[in-house]
């Protein structure tokens, strides 16, 4: 008899760390999806030692492995955000050895496009002027909210160091490194590496990896495109004006607007004395100008930082895992609340038909958030995305998160009306008026456990 295909959902707060134990023949294929939290990281150090409890030695996989080694196959980094990421230090990885690496994309600093070799020098920019409009703020020109600033500048100064853990130092000499994409395996397009052939394939319009013993058991690429500029941006065509153009463009009328939404209260007012004669600047430009020029930059690298996070979100890597007439659907932190978002772009490309069938399994995005479940799509028939997707017979549905980090973060909407009647698993937690899919934050336990078994 076929043993369960097991996934462990880690309570480490408002972040997500998975295990995904995938049955395949006699031995475990292991996958960790993500590894990061915005709470405290004792969490995440809890959850690594736990998961190598799981893992088999590395000398039975790789030779040259030490005694202590544990084997992990797949490491997946849905996207950079440091509620997915910050848990990649070298001291909770250092003994372990790994079969490959999935990174998004925005990782990769060779990609031709503007927006993604450019990323690292834009999130210095943004750190500098966040820092900036803080240094202000303490000498009494600015009236701002230090909360979201001080965090948006910690992320940008502690990123680089995960970052250059997943990039460089975790298993450097062994390990591959691939940054996915759901048309890297597109013959059309020459995207793979040569060599992986055997391992993905582009079957239905996606990329497959296919590197099991089982040749049924496969992990669809739903998203996201290579295409990020033209995609996920609009900027089209030749002469289109790159984001670092746009991040750097003074901008007085974002002056007084809120920051976006994400789940963040907070808003920068200006309050800057005005410019004389005697402001200092460049020879070459007038004070008022000047004054202006500089304005706006720092408003701009705000802004960055939240077109930045739209980024990341809308690239996150969304997996399906197909196993035994199973589907588990791994979606990162994909929006869904605009056209340009990653759920409208999946319905709209080529991961279409892998979306119009049951779900086994649905790890909620975004940690609850509105703008990441599907709720107000629509399929051709009129009917909510997740009456195709979830069956209250079948689906279990988990959402990793903490009530009362962020306003709105879950959103009752999405647990109570969108999620919870369509769950197999859906609980009435004490407090709560209506069920609800199983919360990292109300089960009072270490980590969700789904055992889902063979259909066939």
């Amino acid at each position: 008899m076929t043993e369960p295909l097991v996934v462990r959902v880690f309570n480490v707060a408002v972040g997500d760390c998975i295990y995904v134990g995938v049955p395949d023949g006699a031995e475990k294929f292991h996958i960790l999806v993500d590894c990061g939290t915005r709470g405290g990281k004792t969490s995440l150090t809890a959850a690594i030692d736990e998961i190598k409890k799981w893992l088999p030695p590395a000398r039975d996989r790789r030779k040259g492995c030490s005694r202590d080694d544990r084997w992990l196959d797949l490491l997946v980094v849905t996207h950079p955000d440091s509620d997915h990421i910050n848990g990649f230090d070298m001291q909770r990885f250092k003994d372990l050895r790994i079969g490959q690496i999935w990174l998004n994309p925005l990782l990769n600093t060779d990609h031709p496009q503007h927006n993604i070799s450019q990323s690292h020098a834009l999130m210095e920019l943004a750190r500098s002027g966040a820092q900036s409009l803080m240094d202000r703020h303490t000498r009494g020109f600015l009236m701002l909210d230090e909360r979201t600033l001080e965090r948006l500048i910690a992320e940008a100064e502690s990123k680089k160091v995960y970052l250059d853990t997943l990039l460089r130092d975790l298993d450097p000499d062994a390990c591959p490194r691939r940054f996915m994409y759901r048309d890297l395996a597109d013959p059309d397009k020459r995207l793979l590496a040569k060599g992986s052939e055997v391992e993905f394939k582009f079957e239905k319009k996606v990329t497959c990896f296919c590197g099991f013993k089982d040749p049924t058991t496969k992990i669809r690429i739903l998203a996201p495109e290579w295409d990020i500029d033209g995609t996920y941006l609009g900027l089209e065509g030749a002469g289109y004006r790159n984001l670092l153009e746009h991040a750097m463009a003074p901008a007085p009328d974002r002056v007084n607007a809120p920051l976006p939404a994400d789940g963040i209260p907070g808003q920068v007012r200006a309050n800057d004395p005005k410019p004389t004669e005697d402001t200092p600047g460049p020879q070459n430009i007038g004070a008022a100008d000047f004054w202006q020029l500089r304005h706006g930059m720092q408003y701009s690298a705000l802004s960055f930082l939240w077109t930045e996070k739209f980024l990341q979100n809308n690239t996150s890597l969304v997996l399906l895992v197909e196993w035994k007439g199973r589907r588990l659907l791994f979606p990162g932190d994909a929006q869904c609340d605009s056209k340009r978002s990653s759920w409208n772009i999946m319905l709209d490309r080529g991961a279409k038909p892998h979306l119009t069938k049951t779900l086994d399994f649905l790890k909620v995005g975004h940690h609850g958030s509105a703008n990441a479940t599907p709720y107000k799509l629509r399929t051709e028939s009129n009917k909510s995305l997740l009456d195709t997707l979830l069956s209250k017979a079948r689906s279990r549905v988990v959402v990793s998160t903490k009530a009362g980090t962020y306003d709105n973060m879950p959103d009752r909407t999405i647990m109570e009306e969108a999620l919870g009647p369509r769950a197999s698993n859906a609980t009435k937690y004490e407090g709560e008026s209506q069920k609800q899919p199983q919360r990292t934050d109300k089960e009072n336990k270490p980590y969700i456990e789904v055992l889902i078994p063979p259909s066939d």
